[in-house]
């Protein structure tokens, strides 16, 4: 439970991460991965959802599928 307190604490509200920038050279593991993973294992299926969508959104948007196509 202290684990859960806390990661929420310190990341409930995070949206808008950063991937374009990852990785870093200075990087080991990717920050935004890391939250991501960590998220998961303490959110219902329903709220991280919910979260993940914001948490990418700037990634998602970046993203033409139309340029993927041959």
């Amino acid at each position: 439970m202290a684990i859960e307190k806390r990661a929420l604490d310190y990341y409930k509200n995070d949206s808008d991460c950063p991937i374009h920038w990852e990785p870093s050279g200075y990087d080991f593991l990717s920050p935004c991965l890391s939250e991501l993973d960590l998220k998961r294992r303490i959110l219902s299926e329903e709220s991280f959802l919910a979260w993940v969508k914001d948490f990418y959104l700037v990634y998602l948007k970046r993203i033409s599928f139309g340029s993927w196509k041959g």
